[in-house]
């Protein structure tokens, strides 16, 4: 454990340091090593949470009273004693005036910022010592009080003129919150030390993600358009919250709220994809990208954020508008140079490929939305495939994220929405670029010599999705498209696709009609009799791929232990002519 640390180390060298931090004048060893036991303490809570309630039936300032007087006392003379009594009554002040701001507890937080709850604040991050890990019990209590308050002035504001936007007393949350982002930067060593006790990081991150949250709306009150919020001012606070991002996965948070959080700096620096849904802004301002460069690669690095992003994008709320989002995002991102060596190693695009599954399957049945989300994961894929390594970034993406098939899902959708989209605005020419990037690819495959196992794999993964395709763009009704020859170049730029692997569509359709009907009525148990004769009754899909078909659960059952299909789920590559069952389910295809 040190007592000192370097404050002018650069910020991304001290969250590496695993170490603790003591308060300033704290007491020798011998001196501290006196603790009462766990009856004592909970017999002193107790009787702080009595005088609490006491304090509050006289007023909020009778209540605000002790935690001054306690503070002061703890930074002339720090010691457990001190430490633990602020910390009791801390506590007893949160519980008596409400941990929510429903009913009497909004009442009451409002009356104690009226009676000088914000002194308070201001004077405990008037020194950075709140942030010893050695105080850890009474900052989480100050942190709880904190974010508390936050909420109560939040909803004081909203009954004001403009949303409150020039209130004094936002001005003031905000003035408290930025004092608290440059002291973390300053020590942010609680947050990631696991010297100390074991579940102090957690708790310190959790909490910290609870208050930059809170934070955050008063920075959207105060600057609604978004045009200050890129200025130099607010870069604390982005560095803030992309650190509790980081640093905060939870995997019991079912909400999704720490995932939440890389949107904060995102849409606040560079607004202009949130407001428009269907395009991207080619340009990103020069905020945007010194935010990429100062933030993340500069703290970060191009390989751990991706291994984060990874996470993010296989938490199961990242669907509809918050996976759309997230994909707009990280486009302009990822695409950097110095990211493009490590996202296949890091996962990044099979875990967005299963984010486009889990959105066909249990998201919001939205043909516009999805549309969005296929067409922005598309675009990435496609572009990766021309600035990488043909055998590194095309053989991933054809092999491991099935982009033959994404594709086939964005046309057909590109043209079933058309009657949907905006005048002047056409699904169908934003397609042709990637059906355009990978025919170029089929034809520079088919002129290689010798052995090609790519060329194999992206031929088998062509001649899958290609008829059902082709036959399904031929038949969807014409409504929204200008004429005739938007559908026909469009049918075109997908025949085109087929013709570079060879493909006969009389062959392909005799193929689909034949092993389309009997995949449908088979078992895809071996050893079950329907395995090769029709079964009596519909055979149901297999919900973790949506591909395979079985008679019942007990074939199903086998297929998993005893067959292959464990080893298969999610990557079946064998049915060439028969679409996956996603397709089906949405309805794409026929």
């Amino acid at each position: 454990m040190e007592r000192h640390v370097d404050l002018h180390e650069p910020f991304a060298q001290k969250i590496t340091r695993n170490i603790a931090v003591l308060p300033r004048g704290w007491p020798t060893a011998e001196e501290r090593n006196e603790k009462p036991d766990h009856a004592v303490l909970s017999a002193a809570l107790d009787s702080a949470i009595a005088d609490a309630q006491k304090r509050w039936e006289k007023g909020p300032k009778a209540a605000l009273e002790p935690l001054l007087t306690l503070h002061e006392q703890l930074t002339l003379y720090p010691s457990f004693s001190n430490m633990t009594s602020l910390m009791q009554y801390a506590t007893a002040f949160y519980k008596a005036t409400g941990p929510d701001l429903t009913d009497t507890g909004f009442e009451r937080w409002n009356r104690a910022v009226d009676a000088g709850l914000l002194d308070f604040c201001e004077q405990v991050i008037s020194n950075d010592d709140v942030l010893s890990q050695i105080y850890q019990t009474w900052a989480l209590d100050f942190f709880k009080i904190l974010e508390s308050s936050f909420y109560a002035v939040e909803t004081r504001c909203k009954n004001l003129p403009d949303n409150g936007r020039h209130s004094p007393l936002r001005i003031r949350i905000l003035s408290i919150a930025d004092q608290l982002w440059r002291i973390i930067i300053d020590r942010p060593h609680a947050f990631v030390c696991t010297n100390w006790h074991p579940s102090s990081k957690a708790a310190y991150q959790l909490m910290l993600v609870r208050v930059t949250t809170a934070a955050a709306i008063h920075m959207s009150a105060v600057d609604p358009s978004g045009e200050a919020s890129n200025g130099p001012e607010y870069k604390p606070f982005y560095r803030i919250v992309l650190f509790a991002w980081f640093h905060g996965h939870d995997p019991a948070d079912d909400r999704g709220i720490v995932e939440g959080l890389l949107a904060i700096p995102y849409q606040n620096i560079w607004p202009a994809p949130f407001k428009t849904p269907l395009d991207s802004p080619e340009d990103e301002p020069p905020e945007f990208i010194s935010f990429v460069e100062d933030e993340i690669l500069g703290v970060y690095g191009p390989r751990a954020f991706l291994d984060r992003l990874e996470i993010s994008f296989r938490h199961p709320q990242h669907i509809d508008s918050r996976l759309l989002f997230l994909l707009k995002m990280i486009g302009k991102t990822i695409l950097r140079e110095e990211f493009v060596p490590h996202v296949q190693a890091a996962g990044t695009f099979w875990s967005m490929r299963q984010a486009v599954d889990r959105q066909i399957m249990k998201g919001t049945k939205d043909d516009m939305q999805l549309f969005m989300i296929l067409h922005h994961t598309l675009i990435t894929f496609s572009l990766f495939s021309q600035i990488s390594n043909v055998s590194e970034g095309a053989a991933h993406l054809i092999k491991q994220c099935e982009v033959i098939e994404l594709l086939s899902l964005t046309i057909v959708l590109a043209v079933r929405i058309q009657p949907l989209v905006p005048l002047g605005y056409t699904g169908l020419s934003g397609c042709l670029h990637p059906m355009r990037v990978w025919t170029e690819l089929g034809h520079t495959l088919s002129m290689r010599s010798g052995r090609n196992s790519l060329l194999k794999a992206f031929k088998h993964s062509v001649r899958r999705e290609w008829y059902p395709t082709l036959t399904t763009l031929r038949t969807l009704p014409k409504g929204g498209l200008s004429h005739d020859a938007d559908r026909d170049d469009f049918v075109q730029a997908w025949y085109e696709l087929g013709m570079t692997v060879g493909l006969e569509e009389i062959k392909e359709r005799e193929e689909y009609e034949r092993f389309g009907k009997r995949a449908a009525q088979s078992c895809s148990w071996r050893d079950c009799q329907y395995h090769t004769e029709p079964a009596p009754n519909p055979s149901r899909v297999c919900v973790g791929c949506g591909e395979v078909r079985y008679c019942g659960k007990s074939c199903q059952l086998k297929d998993w232990k005893e067959g292959q299909h464990k080893k298969r789920c999610k990557r079946i590559k064998d049915k060439p002519s028969v679409p996956r069952e996603t397709a089906r389910i949405y309805g794409f295809i026929q």
